[in-house]
């Protein structure tokens, strides 16, 4: 598999510009940030900012958050989640998430948009995790599929803000949270913040080969179609340093037991 680590080094702060006023938002505190790009330098340059709701284009629930506006080249800010989490159950698929949900979709339509940056709104019942997680996991260096289809280019940036950088954004484009509660309807109707923000990414990339391990067991009955299941090493990866300064996480919980199982699973298939 073709792999690409991609290592993200932002700027201490990204600046913020609006009519209210000036002001800073903190690199791993407020904000984090990756990218998919391979440029050695990467910049938002007092790019403008445009809410965009839940960021989703769903014709089959008549859903279009981007309808009627042009987010070419701009930045979009958008709530994690589906439309009606927590708010109104009875659209989408109540408080199940669907793909629509995940925040690969969010950066992909974005992106699919024209988007030149997309960062998402945290909230912790939302996401189902703390923000803690976001800022251990995505402020280092990650791995994608280098895929040579030009065709399928990603966003310059994509990150996530916390819920309390998000009430700062608002706040200095004179709006509040029932701008979030209004992004709950299919009449909602994206809103452009009048606001610029402004940061430099120095990015290194290192391209390299990974070997994967594949067991096939052929069924019976449809023996032409497929049910994959997946483990993975180091299922956490890098966090924290313990007492005695080792950020790897180890052992069983993390590796063994997740391949244990697809072991167990394999086995109980070919009874």
């Amino acid at each position: 598999m073709p792999l690409v680590e991609i290592t993200p080094k932002a700027d201490a702060v990204m600046k913020v510009q609006s009519a209210k006023g000036n002001f800073e938002l903190k690199n791993l505190t407020d904000f984090v940030v990756t990218t998919q790009n391979t440029d050695s330098l990467i910049s938002l340059q007092n790019d403008e900012v445009i809410f965009a709701g839940y960021g989703v284009v769903a014709p089959e629930y008549n859903w279009n958050d981007y309808a009627n506006i042009n987010v070419k080249g701009k930045i979009v800010l958008v709530l994690v989640n589906d439309p009606g989490f927590g708010v109104d159950t009875s659209i989408f698929k109540g408080n199940t998430m669907t793909y629509y949900g995940r925040w690969t979709y969010k950066y992909e339509e974005a992106a699919r948009q024209g988007a030149k940056a997309c960062f998402i709104i945290h909230n912790t019942e939302a996401a189902s995790y703390p923000f803690n997680v976001i800022q251990n996991s995505w402020g280092s260096s990650n791995l994608y599929l280098a895929s040579k289809d030009a065709s399928t280019k990603p966003l310059a940036l994509q990150g996530w803000v916390s819920a309390d950088a998000a009430k700062k954004i608002f706040a200095a484009a004179g709006k509040d949270t029932s701008l979030i509660v209004s992004a709950n309807k299919n009449t909602f109707k994206a809103v452009d913040l009048g606001e610029k923000f402004s940061l430099n990414v120095k990015v290194k990339s290192v391209f390299n080969t990974s070997h994967n391990v594949i067991g096939k067991i052929t069924g019976s009955k449809r023996p032409d179609e497929y049910i994959i299941y997946t483990a993975h090493w180091d299922h956490f990866g890098i966090g924290k340093k313990d007492e005695k300064g080792d950020s790897i996480y180890n052992g069983a919980l993390d590796n063994a037991s997740g391949s244990a199982g697809l072991l167990e699973i394999a086995r109980a298939f070919s009874l």
